[in-house]
């Protein structure tokens, strides 16, 4: 099982080498919220996200579990992939 620093980076890597964002972000703050993506950017890193794990996140499980933070998003792959 992959440990949370291990995601973490697995999440960095997406957003830096596979979505072409480089800017410092926040692991607590909101991915949308404060502007690191935009909304055809967070569409391709659910994609991204979603083949590296073999998993689908749901629209309504997004929303629940406030996925663009990436610490939250984190928490919910550790327990997806349990």
């Amino acid at each position: 099982m992959a440990s949370e620093q291990q995601i973490l980076e697995v999440i960095r890597k997406v957003i830096t080498d596979d979505i072409g964002i480089k800017v410092e972000y926040d692991p607590n703050s909101s991915l949308l919220r404060d502007g690191v993506m935009d909304s055809m950017d967070w569409i391709s890193f659910l994609t991204v996200v979603e083949e590296k794990f073999g998993i689908e996140i749901s629209p309504e499980d997004a929303n629940k579990h406030s996925i663009a933070v990436p610490s939250n998003l984190v928490r919910y792959l550790l327990e997806r992939l349990d």
